[in-house]
C-alpha cells in the first residue's frame, strides 16, 4: 500500500476519535449526566381526612426520619391511598385517590398488555394539580374517589378546598378507540369569587416499551397549527441541558402537548380557545433525581401547564381535554379527528415516501406472514424501481472512465488555463455523448428512499416484537446473536452481545467499494482507497443498529453488487457491441452515397 493510502487511512482514523471522544461530547453532552435537582422540597402538608394507619407528615419520595437508618426498599403502594383498577375495554387502569389521579395505565393488545403511564414522580399521579397559596397540597390528600357501576366508563374525583372553592376531575374512556376525556370543573360553595393559580401535570413521563435507544426515542410533543399541522419535538437531551428549568412553549399557535417514545405516545388537547387561553404555556421537565435514580438512570420528558390565575365563582367553569394514550401508528392516531395527531409519525422526513414503504411492506407481510421475508422483498422491489436510475449511473461512469486518457492529454495541454481546460472537457463530453452529472444524480435521487427506508424499519409500530427466523425473534432490536455476562466498552459504547448481522453487513459494504470500478486518475485513485475502507467504520457506528435494518442494509449491498456485475458484464458489452453495429452501418451507408456522387 502506498505511503499516501496510509496517512490518509491514519489521518481518517485520527479525525473519527477526535470527533467521538472530543468534539462529539462538547455539542452534544451525555444525557444521563445530571438530572433536575429540586430547588426546595415542597412544603409538608397535614393531610386532610387522613387515612388510618398512615402518617400525614410522611410523603412518598421522602426520608421518614424514624426510618432513616433502614435500607431502602420499593413500598408496596407507592401512594398510600386507596387504588382501584377498572378495566376499560382497551385499557387496565389503576386510579389513586391520592392526589387525584391514575396510578397507572396499561394498554391491552394482542400480543399482551402494554404498560403507558407508570408510576415515575411518587409524589404526584398522572393528571395532578397544583394550586398555590391555598394551604393544601391538592398533590398529597386524598380526595374523593367515585365510580358509579351504571356508568362504566367514568370516573370521578372531588376535592373541597376549606370548605371554600370544589374542584372535580371526570374520567371518561372510550371503549373503542384509544381516547379519554378528561374534564375539570372548578365551582365556588361558599358563594365568594376565589382567585386560584393553578398547574396542571398531566403526564409525569412515559414508560420505555424496550432499552433499545431509550433517550433518544423519548420525546416532547407539541402540536402546532399554522394553516397546516406540524409537531415540534423536544428530545429528552434538550429537556436535560436547559440548566434545570423547564423548557417553556408559548408561542400562539401551539394546540396540543404530549410525549412519546418509540412506539407508543400520550397527548393531552385542551378542546377550546377557553382552554387554551387560560394555559400559560407548555413545559417540559426531566425527572426529579429521586425518579431518576430509581429509573436506573434512564431518562425521561415530564409534562406541566401551568394557568394563568382565574377567578372561581359560584356558577361552575368547566375545562375539556381530550388525551389520546395509544400508538404511534397512522389508523390510530386518525381516531382524534382534525388534531394533527398523524404527524407525530414522522419517520424520515419524506412521508410520502415512507407511506409508499409501509404500504409495500405490509402487502409482502400479508402475503408470506414474515417481517423479515417481507423487507427482504420490499427490498427486491425498491431496487428494481431504481435499477434505470442505477444502470444509467454506471454506464454514465464507464463512458468517463473510457474517456480517461483524454482527459488527460487534456489536462496536461491546459494545465496552465483552467478556464481552457473547463471548455475543452464538455466539448469532448458533448462529442462522445456523455453527461458527467448523470453519474451522480441518479445516487442523488435514490437517497430520499434509503432515508425512507431507514425511517419506517427504524420506527415503524408494525415491526414492534416480529420476529424473523432462528436467533432473530425482534427485528425491533438489535440480533444478539450471543449475549455476554457483563459489557466492555468499545469505543464510543458498551458492547453487551454478539450481532452478527451487523458484522456481515460491514463485510458486504467492504466487498461492495472493494469491487467498485476504479477511476484511472491518481487523485481519483487516492479518494477510492480512502473510501473503500469507510465501510468499517461505518459498521462500527451501526454495530447496535435494530436487526431488521442491520438485516435491510446487508440484502441492500448484496444486491447492489450483483447489478454491479450484470451492468458491467452483460449490459455495458451489450452496448458497446450495438454502438459498433451502429457505426458499421453508417460507416456503410456513407460509402455508397460517396459512390454515388463519382
Amino acid at each position: 500500500m502506498e505511503k499516501r493510502s496510509v496517512s490518509a487511512i491514519v489521518v481518517c482514523t485520527v479525525i473519527f476519535l477526535v470527533w467521538v471522544y472530543g468534539i462529539h461530547p462538547l455539542i452534544w453532552p451525555p444525557v444521563q449526566v445530571e438530572p433536575r435537582l429540586e430547588k426546595e422540597p415542597p412544603k409538608k402538608e397535614k393531610r386532610v381526612d387522613p387515612d388510618p394507619g398512615v402518617d400525614p407528615e410522611v410523603r412518598p419520595g421522602k426520608e421518614d426520619p424514624d426510618k432513616a437508618s433502614l435500607p431502602e426498599e420499593k413500598p408496596a403502594a407507592l401512594y398510600p391511598s386507596r387504588t382501584q383498577t377498572i378495566d376499560f375495554g382497551k385499557y387496565v387502569t389503576e386510579f389513586t385517590s391520592r392526589g387525584g389521579g391514575i396510578h397507572r395505565l396499561t394498554l391491552k393488545m394482542e400480543d399482551g398488555e402494554v404498560p403507558i403511564l407508570v408510576p415515575l414522580e411518587l409524589d404526584r399521579p398522572h393528571f395532578g394539580l397544583a394550586a398555590k397559596d391555598v394551604g393544601v397540597d391538592l398533590l398529597s390528600v386524598d380526595w374523593d374517589m367515585l365510580y358509579d357501576l351504571a356508568k362504566p366508563h367514568t370516573i370521578t374525583f372531588k376535592y373541597r378546598v376549606k370548605n371554600e372553592w370544589e374542584v372535580i376531575k371526570i374520567f371518561t374512556f372510550d371503549e373503542k378507540k384509544h381516547i379519554v376525556n378528561f374534564l375539570l370543573e372548578f365551582q365556588s360553595v361558599d358563594g365568594s369569587e376565589h382567585e386560584v393559580d393553578l398547574q396542571f401535570f398531566p403526564f409525569n413521563g412515559i414508560h420505555h416499551d424496550s432499552e433499545y435507544r431509550n433517550a433518544e426515542f423519548c420525546q416532547g410533543l407539541v402540536g402546532i397549527d399554522k394553516g397546516g399541522w406540524s409537531v415540534d419535538t423536544y428530545t429528552s437531551s434538550q429537556v436535560i441541558l436547559e440548566n434545570h428549568e423547564p423548557t417553556v412553549v408559548d408561542n400562539g399557535d401551539r394546540r396540543w402537548i404530549g410525549v412519546k417514545n418509540r412506539y407508543f405516545t400520550a397527548v393531552l388537547i385542551p378542546e377550546g380557545t377557553q382552554e387554551l387561553s387560560l394555559i400559560r404555556s407548555f413545559n417540559f421537565n426531566c425527572l426529579t433525581t429521586d425518579a431518576f435514580l430509581r429509573e436506573d438512570r434512564r431518562v425521561n420528558v415530564v409534562t406541566s401547564l401551568p394557568f394563568v390565575p382565574m377567578n372561581v365563582k359560584k356558577n361552575p367553569r368547566t375545562l375539556q381535554f381530550t388525551a389520546y394514550l395509544g400508538p404511534v401508528k397512522e389508523q390510530f392516531l386518525g381516531e382524534v379527528k382534525n388534531r394533527g395527531l398523524e404527524e407525530i409519525y414522522d419517520p424520515s422526513g419524506f412521508n410520502a415516501i415512507a407511506v409508499i414503504i409501509l404500504w409495500i411492506l405490509a402487502f409482502w407481510h400479508s402475503v408470506v406472514g414474515n417481517y423479515g421475508v417481507a423487507i427482504l422483498l420490499t427490498t427486491i422491489v425498491i431496487r428494481i424501481c431504481i435499477f434505470p436510475l442505477t444502470r444509467k449511473s454506471q454506464i454514465s461512469m464507464h463512458k468517463i472512465q473510457k474517456l480517461q486518457p483524454k482527459i488527460k492529454v487534456l489536462r496536461d495541454r491546459y494545465a496552465d488555463d483552467k478556464q481552457k481546460l473547463g471548455v475543452e472537457q464538455m466539448k469532448l463530453f458533448r462529442e462522445n455523448k456523455v453527461n458527467p452529472m448523470s453519474g451522480c444524480l441518479p445516487i442523488l435521487l435514490q437517497f430520499p428512499i434509503f432515508i425512507g427506508m431507514y425511517g419506517v424499519l427504524d420506527s415503524a409500530f408494525d415491526l414492534r416484537h416480529q420476529p424473523f427466523f432462528w436467533w432473530i425473534q425482534d427485528l425491533s432490536i438489535p440480533d444478539r446473536l450471543v449475549s455476554f455476562g457483563s459489557p466492555f466498552s468499545l469505543l464510543f459504547f458498551e458492547v453487551d452481545a454478539l450481532n452478527l448481522l451487523p458484522i456481515v453487513m460491514t463485510i458486504t459494504w467492504f466487498l461492495q467499494s472493494y469491487f467498485t470500478p476504479k477511476p484511472e486518475d491518481p487523485q481519483m485513485q487516492m479518494q477510492a482507497k480512502m473510501m473503500m475502507y469507510m465501510p468499517v467504520f461505518f459498521g462500527v457506528l451501526c454495530y447496535n443498529l435494530a436487526s431488521g435494518l442491520s438485516f435491510y442494509f446487508f440484502v441492500n449491498s448484496l444486491l447492489s453488487m450483483g447489478e454491479m456485475r450484470l451492468i458491467k458484464k452483460v449490459l455495458i458489452p451489450r452496448m458497446e457491441n450495438m454502438d459498433r453495429n451502429t457505426d458499421g452501418r453508417k460507416s456503410w451507408m456513407q460509402k455508397l452515397r460517396l459512390k454515388k456522387t463519382r
